[in-house]
């Protein structure tokens, strides 16, 4: 049994058409078992071979050889000469376009109430961050805290 388990790999390998090796061939002849699992799976390999065999066979239509033939013969540009010739065109055109844009673009005059007004301004979160008042220069009282608990047992 155990030399079965070590042979199967070998087993499987000869069912696939590789060699069988000195030692498979001894065992095959006095191991019946092993014997009956090569031929189960040559006969597996031979339904796969068939299956394979019949789904990739394809009858060409008749004359595609010849228009084949033809086209390849036939003198085309290459498809990117086109895209080449596209170029030219995109750099004139953006040139164009940032002439005209540097000419007449919009143009804003600065007015100096404008930048006091810049200079003047401060973000809200800066006034966020300033405290208003110390909590601990307040003195503590009970005052706040029974009135919460006054509602809360209410």
């Amino acid at each position: 049994m155990k030399t079965c388990i070590v042979l199967a790999s070998a087993i499987d390998d000869a069912a696939l058409g590789a060699t069988a090796s000195d030692a498979l061939m001894e065992h095959l002849a006095n191991c019946a078992a092993c014997a009956a699992r090569l031929e189960r799976r040559r006969a597996l390999a031979r339904r796969i071979d068939h299956a394979v065999e019949s789904y990739v066979r394809v009858e060409l239509p008749p004359g595609l050889p010849d228009r084949i033939g033809a086209r390849v013969t036939g003198r085309r540009p290459p498809r990117w000469r086109g895209v080449w010739l596209g170029v030219p065109a995109l750099v004139a055109l953006t040139a164009g376009l940032m002439i005209f844009v540097s000419l007449h673009g919009t143009r804003t005059t600065t007015r100096p109430a404008d930048i006091a007004a810049l200079a003047a301004w401060r973000s809200p979160t800066a006034s966020l961050l300033v405290s208003r008042s110390n909590v601990l220069d307040q003195p503590f009282t009970l005052r706040g805290v029974r009135a919460a608990t006054d509602r809360f047992h209410s």
